[in-house]
């Protein structure tokens, strides 16, 4: 903000909230970095929730002014907000700061691994709260992708609430299955490698929307053999979101690539820590 001030100097009061704004961040990214120097838990709570907002905040800019995300200096500037979010969330990251000062080689592996001691209600509520996670970002990355194709024309702030609870509505069912799709594929070759769950949701998010959008119009635009009753009402409900992506697949992959992260992040909290 300092170094960009001469050129925005000429909005006077206008720039006054991006000057407080941005002057709040600091304080409370140093903060953190104190707190992150002396191996703190805080220190890692707190930045993790000052560059989730910094994030939400760039994202909501990048929809209501979809130029900012096509500017290679904007974009490499704020890039590296998100990969500090992320490294914040990694499982080594987390393990360390909730011991407070312990290294990082002495996670114990065990202290992830669901045993006798959490009951079985405590991990339905984690396998629930896992797929919840999982179907909410599909959806709002969806979401996203959309609003930041459309431009102007998705209507920025409210345009993407209403493209949001459309998503919900419509892509619930197909978020879920791409979950279960996921974890399963990530489980059966090597859950503890990050790569293996990025590759996974690249590949399957897309794929999944070009043959649902396929089977869709078979089944539900009469190319194919009809179907009545309550399968057609399934149809509609697991087709019809991937049917009006069918068109632009590709958006598909970055949520695809974001679901993946988080569900390798949530997994040994939910399935144990994969050996």
């Amino acid at each position: 903000m300092l170094v960009s001030w001469p050129k925005y100097a000429a909005s006077g009061s206008q720039m006054i909230p991006y000057v407080a704004r941005s002057l709040v961040e600091a304080i409370l990214m140093g903060m953190s970095l104190v707190g992150l120097w002396r191996s703190k838990h805080w220190g890692w709570l707190l930045g993790l929730l000052v560059d989730a907002a910094i994030c939400v905040l760039f994202l909501y800019y990048g929809i209501g002014y979809q130029r900012l995300l096509l500017n290679p200096r904007y974009l490499a500037f704020n890039i590296w907000e998100f990969a500090a979010f992320a490294a914040l969330l990694h499982v080594p990251v987390r393990e360390y700061f909730r011991r407070e000062g312990d290294s990082l080689g002495s996670a114990a592996p065990s202290r992830l691994i669901p045993d006798a001691e959490v009951s079985a209600l405590q991990r339905s509520f984690r396998g629930l709260a896992y797929f919840v996670v999982a179907v909410a970002a599909t959806c709002i990355g969806t979401a996203f992708s959309v609003a930041v194709m459309l431009g102007d024309k998705a209507g920025r702030g409210r345009g993407f609430l209403f493209l949001l609870i459309i998503g919900f509505e419509i892509g619930s069912a197909a978020s879920f299955l791409f979950a279960v799709l996921l974890t399963v594929a990530a489980r059966l070759i090597a859950p503890a490698r990050l790569a293996v769950w990025l590759i996974a949701g690249a590949l399957l998010a897309p794929g999944l929307i070009l043959v649902f959008g396929l089977l869709a119009k078979a089944f539900l635009m009469g190319t194919g053999p009809l179907v009545e009753g309550p399968f057609t009402l399934f149809l509609n409900i697991l087709f019809t979101g991937p049917l009006y992506l069918f068109q632009v697949w590709w958006l598909a992959i970055p949520p695809g690539i974001v679901t993946s992260f988080l569900c390798y992040q949530m997994y040994p909290w939910v399935f144990g820590h994969p050996k």
